[in-house]
Parts: C-alpha cells; sequence; structure tokens
C-alpha cells in the first residue's frame, strides 16, 4: 500500500509511516503547538491508545456531535465513551491544517460494518498546549448527482 499523507500544512506534506488501522509506527514530533497536539491526538486514537488521546485534552473539555445534539464534559468522560464504544472506528488522518488555537483534522472513519468509510471533520479549539473543544461532523458517502456531471470532476473515494 503506497504511503498516505498525514498532514498538509504551508503546502508541506507529511508522510504517515504504515497503514492506520492496523499496527502502525506513526512518529510525530513533539513541539507543543495545535497542531502537534491535534496530530499526536489523532495517531493516538488511529492506534487505539484512547488514554494517550484523552491526556491531550483540557480538563475543562467539551466535545459536541451537533448531528445528534450530544455534547460530552471533559476528559474522563470522553475516555469512558471512547473505550465503551461498541464498533470504535479504524482511522486515518487526511489533512490538518489552521493556525493559532483553531485546528481542522480531515478523517477517515471505517466502522467495520461493511458500509463505506465516513468522512470526518473535526474543528478543535486547542488552548495551553491541550484540545479545550472539539466539533465534529461526519458524512456518508453517496453517488454524483447525474445533473452536476458536466461541471464536476470526480475523485476517488476515501480508505483506510
Amino acid at each position: 500500500m503506497p504511503p498516505q499523507f498525514a498532514s498538509i500544512l504551508d503546502g508541506t506534506l507529511l508522510e504517515a509511516r504504515g497503514a492506520v488501522g492496523g499496527p502502525v509506527s506513526v512518529e510525530v514530533a513533539v513541539d507543543g503547538s495545535g497542531r502537534d497536539v491535534v496530530e499526536r491526538f489523532w495517531s493516538a486514537f488511529a492506534v487505539r491508545d484512547l488514554e494517550t488521546s484523552a491526556s491531550l485534552l483540557s480538563d475543562r473539555f467539551e466535545q459536541r456531535w451537533p448531528q445528534s445534539g450530544e455534547l460530552i464534559h471533559g476528559p474522563d468522560n470522553w475516555l469512558a465513551m471512547a473505550s465503551s464504544h461498541p464498533t470504535l472506528p479504524r482511522s486515518r488522518i487526511v489533512a490538518i491544517y489552521g493556525e493559532g488555537d483553531l485546528w481542522v483534522a480531515e478523517l477517515v472513519f471505517d466502522y467495520g460494518d461493511g458500509s463505506p468509510p465516513y468522512q470526518v471533520g473535526a474543528i478543535h479549539r486547542v488552548v495551553g498546549g491541550a484540545i479545550a473543544s472539539t466539533v465534529e461532523f461526519f458524512g456518508a458517502p453517496f453517488d454524483p448527482a447525474e445533473w452536476r456531471a458536466a461541471v464536476v470532476e470526480v475523485g476517488p473515494r476515501p480508505v483506510l
């Protein structure tokens, strides 16, 4: 499998090492930036190191899922949710970009139920070296509309 690009920032591509979802070794430099914190969170999540992911959340962390109306308060509740998730998805980082305290992660989630992978957008606010808040949106794949065929290009679908 060709290497997947884990990050896009200022036109620089950083390669991930391996295929996320199975045994993987992802080397992420620790520099304390918001980008670093978000990349470490999702790299740990990808290899099911939920404790490391939770350790990157601030004590006052809040996660919102607008599509379901759910809100999670605090890293302990996030860890309890993730640890008890009946179908914790395999994931792959597509891109991370932003600046200052606002960072966006584009991800691919595969729930292992045979359905095509979801595209996920996670908007993070990083304060004091920890993720203070996250808003996630989950998009199921759909077929391109025929009425747009003359004006769009159809690219590859996301894979893990």
